[in-house]
């Protein structure tokens, strides 16, 4: 009987010592700009020189999240617009042809060993007239390496119908309203 116990008691030290294990290697997330999980740990919250991504949708361009950070009201001339909301975007590519085309378009940019990964984009959205538009565009290899950067005069337009763009803009229309005491 006593064995049983030694031995039970074994099993169960090991099997719990190996979910802490577990555990703990689980919430060590290294740095990297693919890595959603860095900036949505715990150990980010709250912070906002750190990235909050949360995902808007996935198709067959890539992988589409927003800065939960980096939502703001525009400001002009000191005064802030309550029907205006800035905000990033990233773009993880995923789609083969368009990373092929982008690979080669970059290809002297790139390090070695190096691929296109992602783009931000800074994005301004009209609340009151279902407009947007990109105001810069970066992209990013996978080590990091800034490839790009396509600053636009930010001319709004309609919004498409079921894009990520009209899932961004639902978004900041309820960002908006949540945040209405920031004006």
């Amino acid at each position: 009987m006593i064995k049983k116990l030694c031995v039970l008691t074994l099993v169960l030290c090991t099997f719990l010592g190996t979910s802490a294990f577990a555990k703990e290697k689980a919430e060590k997330v290294p740095e990297n700009p693919l890595d959603w999980n860095v900036s949505m740990s715990e150990s980010y919250q709250g912070d906002k020189t750190h990235p909050n991504w949360s995902i808007i949708e996935e198709n067959k361009f890539g992988i589409f999240a927003y800065d939960m950070n980096s939502m703001r009201f525009l400001v002009h001339k000191k005064v802030k617009d309550k029907n205006v909301v800035e905000g990033t975007v990233k773009t993880v590519f995923s789609n083969k042809d368009i990373l092929k085309q982008l690979n080669s378009k970059y290809a002297l940019q790139l390090q070695p060993r190096e691929k296109v990964s992602h783009w931000l984009l800074d994005m301004r959205f009209d609340l009151t007239g279902n407009m947007y538009t990109i105001k810069k565009t970066e992209y990013y290899g996978t080590k990091g390496t800034l490839l790009d950067t396509v600053v636009k005069k930010g001319e709004m337009q309609p919004i498409p119908e079921e894009s990520f763009a009209a899932a961004m803009y639902e978004i900041c229309k309820t960002w908006a309203e949540e945040n209405q005491d920031l004006l």
